[in-house]
């Protein structure tokens, strides 16, 4: 709830729905399970506590900069490894993507594998995967405020960690130039038109990525956030 740019953004509401209580169904219409809400233990944050309880996930609250140590303390607390990270501004999250990450490590025991750079998932869509040994290594090699607050940035950069970036399995997947994260009021604008769109259509919660893309270069929405956005 105390983002900087955009206060309160996890809980705009999508057509009647906080957009964190819409995330959460999409993975779990997905079948996605072993969700958690790592939240922080901030007043205002009891409404983020609310949507957890209210969606049946789980919910741990930490300190609200050391994030990385929300994280480690939330996986050790639920013994959750290893861990996948996403973000509570991405509603739009592509549940195959979170899918193929475990398919990724399962074929690499990488420490990071990520599919958040340019020749992989949409910005918005994507999550990180990390094991939980990596991330406590991690922990207790940086006091870095933007690595504590970013938490994989130091595994991303520093040697002693094995990596591996996570490209689609189709190269039609690959849109580097599209933003589906909430930052700014442009980007709730676009959430809202693709929402609506698949709302009409019954597929609130389970469209695909390919979907997606299509619905975006159809012309029929108002883009109007590109511009705010440096990339990855």
């Amino acid at each position: 709830m105390g983002s900087s740019r955009s206060p309160g953004k996890i809980s705009h509401s999508l057509q009647g729905e906080p957009m964190l209580e819409y995330q959460i169904k999409r993975l779990q219409h997905a079948g996605l399970r072993s969700i958690c809400v790592a939240t922080t233990d901030r007043d205002q944050d009891d409404i983020t506590a609310q949507v957890a309880e209210r969606t049946g996930v789980w919910c741990f609250r930490g300190s609200e900069n050391d994030v990385m140590g929300r994280y480690l303390a939330c996986a050790d607390y639920f013994d959750i490894d290893p861990i996948i990270r996403v973000g509570g501004d991405d509603p739009l999250l592509d549940p195959e993507g979170i899918k193929f990450l475990v398919k990724r490590h399962g074929e690499t025991m990488a420490d990071l594998v990520y599919a958040s750079h340019p020749g992989g998932w949409i910005y918005g869509t994507a999550g990180e995967l990390v094991t939980r040994a990596a991330l406590r290594r991690a922990a207790e090699s940086t006091s870095d405020p933007l690595d504590r607050e970013h938490v994989i940035s130091f595994l991303k950069r520093s040697e002693g960690f094995s990596r591996v970036k996570a490209v689609p399995p189709s190269k039609s997947l690959i849109r580097p130039e599209i933003y589906l994260s909430v930052d700014y009021t442009e980007d709730l604008h676009l959430i809202e038109q693709i929402l609506a769109h698949f709302t009409a259509v019954g597929r609130r919660y389970d469209f695909s990525q390919d979907e997606l893309i299509a619905l975006y270069d159809s012309g029929k929405l108002e883009i109007r956030n590109t511009h705010l956005h440096d990339g990855f």
